[in-house]
């Protein structure tokens, strides 16, 4: 039995000591998303992204629950832009401060945009970088979403 135990509590030792060093140097908690909000620093602790009739969806979730979600109107490797005119639109972006469901602290995209760097279909993961401009709803404060990224998020559908 004690032979058994070891073993397992060996096994688990070397799982541990395997995810660790399987991270990246740059990144040791593996955030997939960051970015830079109005100064601050932002990191997912859970970054989804999913992929439906042409159009794809990124979303990542802070350890405080600040939440950035990017909408792209392509699944290609390229710059979409954002455009106040909704036929030319290709990207749009939302950021909310907090995850509960009020609308009070919402912020929408005004400008911007995303380059898609990396579409790998065979893994099913993409990666990216993307700058918004942001307007908080029914009042003329702003934000600034900068030097964002994500890293090789995995994506369902098709």
């Amino acid at each position: 039995m004690k032979k058994i135990i070891s073993k397992v509590t060996l096994l688990v030792l070397f799982t541990g000591v395997l995810l660790i060093s399987s991270c990246e140097k740059d990144n040791p908690l593996g955030y997939k998303m960051t970015a830079t909000i109005d100064g601050s620093s932002f990191n997912s602790l859970v970054t989804l992204a999913y992929i439906q009739d042409n159009k794809m969806i990124i979303e990542g979730t802070s350890v405080n629950g600040k939440i950035i979600v990017l909408t792209v109107s392509g699944i290609n490797p390229g710059t979409y832009a954002l455009s106040a005119n909704p036929p030319l639109t290709q990207f749009a972006a939302v950021y909310k401060e907090s995850a509960t469901v009020s609308t009070e602290d919402t912020w929408a995209s005004v400008s911007g945009n995303i380059s898609l760097t990396s579409v790998d279909t065979n893994a099913k993961t993409i990666s990216g970088t993307f700058s918004v401009k942001m307007k908080k709803d029914l009042t003329n404060t702003t934000l600034e979403i900068s030097n964002g990224s994500f890293t090789a998020v995995k994506y369902t559908g098709n």
